[in-house]
């Protein structure tokens, strides 16, 4: 049996297929190619060739806050914008909380503002956290740093207890 069926939308209308042991499977375009073109995709052993290519512009902005990030708020964005991941440390025997303000540093006023989401540091950790879809942010985005976990703890952590690299868009 040949590939490609005849279908009854008109004469010489035929639906590109693939014959296998048990009949016909349709073949769908999965890339734009010249109209009329009948070019496919390539398959592998381990499923569709998927060429990853590495950006030079356009990625994520970084955002360092190395020394000492605290109870004052650091606005990482005056914008809306999108939160793609962060990297932390927590130098402190003690958990602290890396809270994220969906507002200017102008408008945030920690122990106040109730954060937009809160993320807790594990006691002498380091590590990364990333979003591959983005977080959104609609206004800007702030970050600041306690000793509680509670929205209202004002408590800031010691000098270098805290430190994050946020990549944003």
């Amino acid at each position: 049996m040949a590939d490609g069926v005849p279908i009854t939308a008109g004469a010489g209308t035929t639906i590109l297929t693939d014959e296998t042991a048990t009949g016909h499977a349709q073949v769908n375009k999965l890339a734009i190619s010249t109209d009329g073109s009948a070019t496919l995709v390539p398959a592998t052993a381990d499923g569709m060739a998927v060429l990853v290519r590495t950006e030079t512009a356009n990625g994520p902005t970084v955002f360092r806050s190395t020394v000492d990030l605290d109870e004052t708020e650091e606005q990482v964005k005056a914008t809306a914008g999108q939160v793609y991941g962060y990297t932390f440390h927590n130098v402190s025997t003690s958990w602290r909380y890396l809270k994220w303000y969906n507002g200017t540093a102008a408008t945030v006023v920690v122990g106040t503002t109730t954060p937009y989401m809160v993320q807790g540091l594990p006691p002498t950790s380091a590590g990364h956290v990333s979003f591959d879809y983005g977080i959104p942010f609609s206004t800007a985005i702030t970050v600041a740093a306690t000793t509680g976990v509670a929205d209202s703890d004002v408590t800031g952590p010691t000098t270098n207890d805290v430190a994050c690299n946020i990549f944003y868009k």
